[in-house]
């Protein structure tokens, strides 16, 4: 089996929400997803990482000294700010790799007889899960710049106090539902969706 054959054939149908996807299929090309993501976010945190850590070597030597508060206030400010871009970072990846995943999942439905609507909920929660991790940032940003480092107990109390469950709980619905109908056995035969789909 060729691994690359699922990939192109998703890749080349983006917007074709009709016919049917195999399992198979409909997997290898999540797998593609997953790994890029994470190949993505693994660049980001290290060039973040780097930033931040070539931003604390400058400040140490600019300060003769050296002057802690000043870098104490240095190394908050660089925090907030990869931070933020972390958050933005993730929201954006998962928007588009929501969007990449929608018509293959939609065909894999089909695949099973399930009508392609079910993915509009998974979508649906997906965009409420984006939004209100979005809308954490600020609260996120305020608890950091409070971050006493001699006391970070104190800060750590704050990040769990504003952990919401309820968010964790919306952002697994659309992972569980992918899961759940992405690994339903397929149709025998042609269906109301179309012909068997090839298995690549």
């Amino acid at each position: 089996m060729n691994v690359m054959e699922p990939i192109r054939h998703c890749l080349g149908n983006l917007v074709t929400f009709s016919g049917r996807d195999s399992r198979t299929t409909f997997w290898f090309y999540v797998l593609f997803l997953v790994v890029v993501y994470f190949a993505i976010s693994l660049a980001v945190g290290v060039f973040a990482g780097g930033a931040m850590a070539v931003d604390m070597v400058r400040n140490v030597s600019k300060h003769a000294g050296p002057d802690e508060a000043a870098i104490m206030a240095s190394m908050k400010t660089r925090m907030i700010s990869t931070m933020r871009l972390s958050f933005w970072v993730n929201a954006v990846m998962s928007l588009i790799m929501a969007a990449l995943l929608v018509a293959a999942f939609v065909r894999r439905l089909h695949d099973s007889g399930k009508p392609g609507w079910i993915a509009a909920i998974a979508v649906a929660f997906k965009l409420v899960a984006v939004a209100a991790s979005v809308g954490t940032i600020q609260k996120m940003s305020a608890a950091l710049q409070t971050l006493d480092f001699n006391h970070p107990e104190t800060f750590q109390a704050q990040m769990q106090a504003q952990q919401a469950p309820l968010l964790a709980l919306i952002s697994l619905v659309p992972l569980l539902i992918v899961v759940v109908f992405g690994c339903m056995g397929s149709a025998d035969g042609d269906n109301r969706f179309g012909p068997e789909p090839d298995d690549y």
